[in-house]
């Protein structure tokens, strides 16, 4: 599979698109958002949620969503995999604000999130789910030990519904993790993803600029100015 193919979501050609789950609270914690804002400024990030050998399989799975290539660095270069691990540790993945007593029922796609998990124990327990199938299915000790061609092919089979993983929701898991994937990549840099504004300089988005008046007749023409991010910093 090329790097192009993998890349057909950032153009909307996946069945589970960004806007598949509710956006979450970015930085709604200081903490979180101090954290996260520590990398962006070229600081040490220290996990706030994953251990150390969990974070490797994060960053090895976004690395196969949205590897490096020609358009822009791969996902873990662009610090989405902090961006997840600060998400999740605060009260979007702990559900703090969510209703969480059940009763849990199967529920409709158009109900929204209806497992007994947070967000959190999702992708957790989700990964630790993959390390199995990748023992048992690939007679490997970790998903980051697979060769490449093995990590796309089990991933495809996980998104599809044609490898379950055990005990927990395989397509959830996908889709819930390739929606804080692409959140993480295109996030104002504050947030801990989109290290530079690389994404955005990818796609051309202007960022949190003040003024485009001069840009008001440009249609159809690439925006050539460099993005800005929220708190005023330029690229």
């Amino acid at each position: 599979m090329t790097n192009i193919n993998r890349r057909r979501f950032l153009k909307g050609g996946s069945a589970t698109l960004i806007t598949s789950f509710a956006l979450p609270s970015l930085a709604a914690s200081n903490t979180t958002a101090d954290t996260a804002e520590d990398v962006g400024r070229g600081g040490k990030y220290q996990l706030q949620f994953f251990s150390d050998s969990d974070f490797e399989i994060v960053e090895a799975i976004i690395d196969q969503l949205i590897p490096g290539d020609e358009l822009s660095p791969a996902a873990s270069e662009l610090g989405v995999a902090e961006f997840i691990d600060s998400e999740l540790a605060g009260p979007y993945g702990q559900a703090t604000h969510w209703y969480m007593q059940g009763p849990f029922e199967p529920g409709l796609p158009t109900q929204g999130y209806q497992t007994r998990r947070t967000p959190g124990q999702l992708i957790k327990d989700g990964i630790h789910a993959v390390e199995s199938v990748v023992q048992a299915d690939y007679q490997t000790r970790s998903f980051t030990a697979l060769p490449s061609e093995q990590q796309v092919e089990l991933l495809e089979r996980i998104e599809q519904g044609e490898r379950e993983l055990p005990g927990l929701d395989g397509t959830l898991f996908f889709k819930h993790l390739l929606a804080l994937t692409k959140q993480g990549f295109f996030s104002d840099p504050m947030h801990g993803g989109n290290k530079h504004m690389a994404a955005w300089k990818m796609i051309g988005f202007p960022g949190a600029r003040s003024s485009f008046y001069e840009w008001k007749d440009n249609t159809d023409k690439p925006y050539s100015i460099a993005p800005v991010a929220i708190k005023g910093v330029k690229s």
